[in-house]
């Protein structure tokens, strides 16, 4: 409990009481700090939607015109740049390795006599380095040591494996995997 001043007569009033006492005025209730802060708010957002009006496009019309001839443009760049990335070890090569180890792991997988498991980390590749199957064809094999195969006794091996891949397709022509890691 707090004293104010009375906005009538100046004289203390608490600040839990109805009236004041010397003369009956009531007391000013403040604004909650929700109400400011819902009319600041509102203000807030008037200004916002002023703003996005003056600076919005005039002529619509003209902008989806453009915007039509885009994608057209975009799709032959995008051609223009696989075609050349085709052509690139590396370049094509990066593009693969996620797609290559998605569907070459199956086939990986049931090259095991026993048990397997994949030692290599989340978002990690499970292959390290690739080179050309056939370079006309832009097909690629990807290989990696990322893997451990179980034999007879229980006990885990390390193995290196490849597998032959055309990006285009989809398609896994040969998977190989012997012990050992790569070089």
């Amino acid at each position: 409990m707090a004293l104010i001043k009375c906005h009538e007569c100046g004289g203390d009033v608490s600040t839990d009481a109805e009236r004041c006492p010397k003369c009956g005025a009531a007391p000013k209730k403040k604004a909650s700090a929700i109400v400011k802060f819902g009319g600041g708010f509102i203000a807030v957002m008037m200004a916002i939607a002023v703003l996005g009006f003056l600076f919005s496009d005039p002529k619509p019309s003209e902008a989806g015109r453009f915007s039509e001839q885009v994608p057209q443009v975009a799709e032959v760049n995008a051609d223009a740049q696989k075609a050349s990335c085709k052509k690139d070890l590396q370049c094509w090569g990066d593009k693969g390795v996620g797609t290559a180890g998605v569907y070459c792991r199956d086939q990986i997988e049931k090259l095991a006599t026993h048990s397997m498991r994949w030692t290599d980390r989340f978002a990690e590749p499970k292959f390290s380095r690739f080179r050309w199957l056939d370079k006309d064809r832009a097909t690629v094999t990807f290989s990696g040591d990322k893997a451990e195969f179980q034999n007879g006794f229980g006990a885990y091996t390390t193995v290196t494996y490849e597998c032959d891949f055309d990006q285009d397709s989809k398609q896994v022509f040969d998977v190989r995997v012997r012990e050992g890691r790569l070089p």
